[in-house]
């Protein structure tokens, strides 16, 4: 009979019965707090959220299936931040969560669309280094705000875009967050 108790209460703390969400699994309950607090109306990302074939491709090459959620020190602070896509029923949205000595600094970063787009959007971390932007170099159009012509970042990096399309680099300057495009 305990057995059965067990079973029964593992099956309950797991989202969904028996599969665990990557995505779910990769976000600290403290974090999904403050999300839930700071932007009602959106909600955290979930596996399904992208194509099963790119979720298979991500698992494939050493990856844990989530596409919508990446960890790295975005801050350089040392203590671990998230990079996630919120959606709503309207947007999605770009948003880093920096881990505080006490709470999550959670910022939207850039809107990445409509909810139609997003499973093919992607967020994922890069190395620290020079980033340069590729869209800017080619081009006589005016720069997209906080579009920058390349940044030179000394902690993680935050890439965002489409699969097996575009790829874009945020960073957090002095003034904000900029970004280059460094694939189209």
């Amino acid at each position: 009979m305990a057995a059965w108790w067990v079973m029964m209460l593992t099956v309950a703390a797991v989202p969904g019965g028996f599969e665990r969400d990557s995505c779910a699994a990769a976000i600290p309950d403290g974090l999904r707090i403050a999300v839930a607090r700071q932007f009602p109306g959106y909600r955290l990302p979930k596996e399904s959220d992208n194509l099963p074939e790119d979720i298979q491709y991500n698992r494939d090459h050493e990856g844990g299936g989530c596409l919508g959620v990446a960890a790295g020190d975005f801050s350089g602070n040392g203590r671990g931040d998230f990079a996630f896509l919120l959606m709503s029923k309207r947007d999605v949205w770009l948003t880093v969560a920096v881990r505080g000595s006490s709470s999550w600094q959670v910022e939207k970063v850039w809107n990445a669309g409509k909810p139609s787009l997003r499973t093919r959007l992607y967020v994922d971390k890069e190395p620290p280094g020079k980033y340069d932007d590729v869209i800017q170099s080619e081009s006589d159009a005016a720069p997209e705000p906080g579009q920058v012509d390349s940044f030179t970042s000394k902690s993680d990096v935050v890439v965002t875009g489409t699969i097996e399309s575009t790829e874009i680099a945020f960073f957090k300057g002095p003034k904000g967050w900029i970004h280059v495009w460094i694939s189209d």
